[in-house]
Protein backbone atom coordinates (compact mmCIF):
# COMPACT_ATOMS: atom_id res chain seq x y z
CA UNK A 1 0.00 0.00 0.00
CA UNK A 2 1.21 3.49 -0.88
CA UNK A 3 0.75 5.04 2.54
CA UNK A 4 2.19 2.24 4.64
CA UNK A 5 5.63 2.74 6.14
CA UNK A 6 8.19 2.15 3.42
CA UNK A 7 11.94 1.70 3.17
CA UNK A 8 12.46 5.12 1.57
CA UNK A 9 12.09 6.82 4.93
CA UNK A 10 15.03 4.83 6.26
CA UNK A 11 17.03 5.79 3.16
CA UNK A 12 16.26 9.46 3.75
CA UNK A 13 17.30 9.20 7.40
CA UNK A 14 20.62 7.62 6.43
CA UNK A 15 21.18 10.23 3.71
CA UNK A 16 20.49 13.13 6.07
CA UNK A 17 22.79 11.70 8.74
CA UNK A 18 25.80 11.82 6.41
CA UNK A 19 24.93 14.46 3.81
CA UNK A 20 26.42 17.96 4.09
CA UNK A 21 24.17 20.21 2.04
CA UNK A 22 25.11 23.52 0.47
CA UNK A 23 22.74 25.95 2.16
CA UNK A 24 21.18 28.75 0.14
CA UNK A 25 19.76 31.65 2.15
CA UNK A 26 18.57 33.70 -0.84
CA UNK A 27 17.27 32.84 -4.28
CA UNK A 28 16.03 34.51 -7.44
CA UNK A 29 12.31 34.96 -8.02
CA UNK A 30 10.25 35.86 -11.09
CA UNK A 31 8.66 39.24 -11.46
CA UNK A 32 4.98 39.17 -10.56
CA UNK A 33 2.34 40.08 -13.10
CA UNK A 34 -0.42 42.66 -12.78
CA UNK A 35 -1.92 42.61 -9.31
CA UNK A 36 0.81 40.28 -8.08
CA UNK A 37 -1.20 37.18 -8.93
CA UNK A 38 0.87 35.67 -11.74
CA UNK A 39 4.58 35.11 -12.24
CA UNK A 40 6.18 36.39 -15.43
CA UNK A 41 8.16 33.33 -16.50
CA UNK A 42 11.71 34.10 -17.57
CA UNK A 43 11.67 37.65 -16.16
CA UNK A 44 13.52 37.76 -12.84
CA UNK A 45 13.26 40.34 -10.10
CA UNK A 46 16.51 42.21 -9.51
CA UNK A 47 16.08 41.67 -5.76
CA UNK A 48 16.40 38.05 -4.60
CA UNK A 49 14.21 36.66 -1.84
CA UNK A 50 16.26 36.64 1.35
CA UNK A 51 15.37 33.86 3.77
CA UNK A 52 17.78 35.17 6.39
CA UNK A 53 15.83 38.41 6.76
CA UNK A 54 12.34 36.96 6.23
CA UNK A 55 12.34 33.89 8.48
CA UNK A 56 12.24 33.85 12.25
CA UNK A 57 15.26 32.41 14.05
CA UNK A 58 13.53 29.15 14.97
CA UNK A 59 12.51 28.70 11.32
CA UNK A 60 16.04 29.30 10.07
CA UNK A 61 17.30 26.52 12.30
CA UNK A 62 15.63 23.79 10.20
CA UNK A 63 16.84 25.02 6.79
CA UNK A 64 19.95 22.85 6.57
CA UNK A 65 17.99 19.68 7.33
CA UNK A 66 15.26 20.64 4.87
CA UNK A 67 17.92 21.21 2.21
CA UNK A 68 19.26 17.70 2.84
CA UNK A 69 15.81 16.26 2.14
CA UNK A 70 15.48 18.31 -1.06
CA UNK A 71 18.89 17.07 -2.19
CA UNK A 72 17.71 13.49 -1.61
CA UNK A 73 14.68 14.08 -3.86
CA UNK A 74 16.98 15.56 -6.54
CA UNK A 75 19.20 12.50 -6.44
CA UNK A 76 16.52 9.82 -6.16
CA UNK A 77 13.63 10.89 -8.39
CA UNK A 78 13.08 12.09 -11.94
CA UNK A 79 11.15 15.15 -10.79
CA UNK A 80 12.05 18.32 -12.73
CA UNK A 81 11.10 20.80 -10.02
CA UNK A 82 10.62 20.31 -6.29
CA UNK A 83 10.01 22.68 -3.40
CA UNK A 84 9.23 22.64 0.33
CA UNK A 85 6.96 25.35 1.69
CA UNK A 86 6.38 26.30 5.33
CA UNK A 87 3.01 27.62 6.52
CA UNK A 88 3.81 30.59 8.75
CA UNK A 89 3.07 34.14 9.79
CA UNK A 90 5.30 36.72 8.10
CA UNK A 91 6.60 39.94 9.67
CA UNK A 92 3.30 41.65 8.85
CA UNK A 93 1.40 38.89 10.71
CA UNK A 94 -0.02 37.63 7.42
CA UNK A 95 -0.45 33.90 6.91
CA UNK A 96 1.76 32.74 4.01
CA UNK A 97 3.41 29.74 2.41
CA UNK A 98 7.16 30.43 2.27
CA UNK A 99 9.45 28.38 0.02
CA UNK A 100 12.28 27.10 2.23
CA UNK A 101 14.24 25.12 -0.35
CA UNK A 102 13.86 23.89 -3.91
CA UNK A 103 15.56 22.77 -7.10
CA UNK A 104 14.62 23.75 -10.65
CA UNK A 105 13.72 27.03 -12.30
CA UNK A 106 13.13 30.16 -10.16
CA UNK A 107 9.59 30.43 -8.86
CA UNK A 108 7.48 32.51 -6.52
CA UNK A 109 8.84 32.69 -2.97
CA UNK A 110 5.63 33.17 -1.02
CA UNK A 111 1.92 32.58 -1.53
CA UNK A 112 -0.80 34.33 0.48
CA UNK A 113 -2.40 31.60 2.54
CA UNK A 114 -6.04 32.56 2.25
CA UNK A 115 -9.29 31.47 0.62
CA UNK A 116 -9.14 34.12 -2.09
CA UNK A 117 -5.74 33.00 -3.41
CA UNK A 118 -6.77 29.34 -3.21
CA UNK A 119 -9.08 30.04 -6.16
CA UNK A 120 -6.02 30.27 -8.44
CA UNK A 121 -3.44 28.15 -6.58
CA UNK A 122 -3.58 24.44 -5.85
CA UNK A 123 -0.61 24.92 -3.46
CA UNK A 124 -2.71 27.18 -1.28
CA UNK A 125 -5.73 24.89 -1.63
CA UNK A 126 -3.69 21.94 -0.35
CA UNK A 127 -2.28 23.97 2.54
CA UNK A 128 -5.75 25.09 3.60
CA UNK A 129 -7.68 21.85 3.13
CA UNK A 130 -5.22 19.00 3.65
CA UNK A 131 -6.17 17.43 0.32
CA UNK A 132 -3.49 15.45 -1.50
CA UNK A 133 -3.44 16.55 -5.14
CA UNK A 134 -1.95 14.80 -8.15
CA UNK A 135 -2.52 16.45 -11.51
CA UNK A 136 -1.59 13.98 -14.24
CA UNK A 137 -2.26 16.40 -17.10
CA UNK A 138 -2.01 20.11 -16.29
CA UNK A 139 -3.50 21.25 -19.61
CA UNK A 140 -6.55 19.04 -19.14
CA UNK A 141 -6.90 20.09 -15.51
CA UNK A 142 -6.90 23.78 -16.39
CA UNK A 143 -9.28 23.23 -19.31
CA UNK A 144 -11.72 21.68 -16.85
CA UNK A 145 -11.58 24.75 -14.61
CA UNK A 146 -9.05 23.56 -12.03
CA UNK A 147 -7.23 26.20 -9.97
CA UNK A 148 -3.64 26.49 -11.13
CA UNK A 149 -0.84 29.00 -10.65
CA UNK A 150 1.56 28.77 -13.61
CA UNK A 151 5.25 29.36 -12.90
CA UNK A 152 6.71 27.32 -15.77
CA UNK A 153 4.61 26.62 -18.88
CA UNK A 154 6.64 23.44 -19.55
CA UNK A 155 5.12 21.70 -16.51
CA UNK A 156 2.73 18.93 -17.59
CA UNK A 157 2.08 17.10 -14.32
CA UNK A 158 2.23 18.02 -10.66
CA UNK A 159 1.98 16.51 -7.19
CA UNK A 160 1.17 18.73 -4.23
CA UNK A 161 0.81 17.17 -0.78
CA UNK A 162 0.35 18.59 2.71
CA UNK A 163 2.86 18.14 5.51
CA UNK A 164 1.07 17.54 8.78
CA UNK A 165 2.46 18.06 12.24
CA UNK A 166 3.92 14.83 13.60
CA UNK A 167 2.72 12.14 13.97
CA UNK A 168 0.00 12.82 11.37
CA UNK A 169 1.71 12.90 7.97
CA UNK A 170 1.61 11.85 4.33
CA UNK A 171 2.08 8.17 5.11
CA UNK A 172 -1.41 8.06 6.60
CA UNK A 173 -3.98 6.24 4.49
CA UNK A 174 -6.52 8.61 2.93
CA UNK A 175 -9.55 6.97 1.39
CA UNK A 176 -11.98 9.90 1.55
CA UNK A 177 -11.20 11.73 -1.71
CA UNK A 178 -7.62 12.17 -0.51
CA UNK A 179 -8.79 14.27 2.45
CA UNK A 180 -6.86 13.67 5.67
CA UNK A 181 -8.66 14.47 8.91
CA UNK A 182 -6.49 16.00 11.64
CA UNK A 183 -7.12 16.19 15.36
CA UNK A 184 -7.45 19.59 17.13
CA UNK A 185 -3.81 19.28 18.26
CA UNK A 186 -2.46 18.62 14.76
CA UNK A 187 -2.14 21.08 11.91
CA UNK A 188 -0.84 21.53 8.38
CA UNK A 189 2.71 22.83 8.80
CA UNK A 190 3.54 23.09 5.10
CA UNK A 191 3.42 21.41 1.70
CA UNK A 192 5.63 19.74 -0.85
CA UNK A 193 5.26 20.59 -4.53
CA UNK A 194 6.73 18.41 -7.28
CA UNK A 195 6.51 19.14 -11.01
CA UNK A 196 7.43 17.24 -14.17
CA UNK A 197 7.67 18.20 -17.83
CA UNK A 198 5.78 15.07 -18.92
CA UNK A 199 2.22 13.95 -18.18
CA UNK A 200 1.45 11.02 -15.84
CA UNK A 201 4.83 11.23 -14.11
CA UNK A 202 3.88 10.27 -10.56
CA UNK A 203 3.81 6.49 -10.51
CA UNK A 204 3.42 4.48 -7.31
CA UNK A 205 7.16 4.29 -6.62
CA UNK A 206 7.57 8.05 -6.94
CA UNK A 207 4.59 8.57 -4.65
CA UNK A 208 6.12 6.22 -2.09
CA UNK A 209 9.33 8.24 -2.14
CA UNK A 210 7.50 11.54 -1.73
CA UNK A 211 5.30 10.13 1.02
CA UNK A 212 8.46 9.26 2.96
CA UNK A 213 9.73 12.78 2.27
CA UNK A 214 6.56 14.20 3.85
CA UNK A 215 7.09 12.09 6.95
CA UNK A 216 10.68 13.29 7.35
CA UNK A 217 9.62 16.90 6.82
CA UNK A 218 6.74 16.45 9.26
CA UNK A 219 9.24 15.60 11.97
CA UNK A 220 11.44 18.60 11.05
CA UNK A 221 8.80 21.29 10.57
CA UNK A 222 6.73 20.29 13.59
CA UNK A 223 9.67 21.45 15.71
CA UNK A 224 9.88 24.97 14.29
Amino acid sequence: MLFEKNSYLEQIELWCASHNPSLTLSYQVPLLGEGGTCSLFGELDETPFDLASQLHEHELQVLKQVQSVVDWVHNNTKVDWFGVYLARDNSASERVLTKLSYFGKPSRAEFPLNEEFSKISNNVTVALTGHHKIINDVSEYRANGGEYYTCDPKVQSELCWPIFSAPNNCLQNNNNNNLVQTSPNQKIVGIIDAECFATDSFDEQTQQKLAAVCTKLSNLLSLH
